[in-house]
């Protein structure tokens, strides 16, 4: 499993790139964390849902047209070959998505793992 965080100033006080006390949120080594000031990913992400019909629709979290506060789960077998592929789970705000995020995330270990165990 690959995680990448992305930060992207969206509120007030997000005008610089993320401190170490704001990457200490995410302890764990296994996840890459991005500063992307120009909200690249959030345009990417709105644009592949934007052209494909078929993506799953976030409920939430635009704000001056961008994507944020949210998780995309792609599954294991996803490459973006020039296009973002779709996200088996799309949604946020995080803080309130925990149930659903740990949810998807255990049905895709398990379906990784021999004998569907994770």
């Amino acid at each position: 499993m690959r995680v990448f965080v992305v930060w992207e100033p969206i509120l007030a006080g997000d005008w610089r790139r993320p401190t170490t006390r704001t990457l200490a949120r995410i302890p764990d080594s296994r996840a890459a964390q991005y500063w992307d000031p120009e909200h690249l990913i959030a345009e990417e992400l709105r644009r592949a849902v934007e052209s494909n019909p078929h993506m799953a629709r976030p409920s939430c979290c635009v704000s001056h047209g961008h994507f944020w506060d949210m998780a995309a789960i792609f599954p294991p077998e996803a490459r973006a070959d020039g296009i973002l592929p779709a996200p088996v789970f799309l949604d946020g705000e995080l803080v309130g998505q925990e149930s659903a995020i740990h949810s998807k995330l255990k049905e895709l270990l398990s379906a990784q793992s021999p004998g569907g165990q994770p």
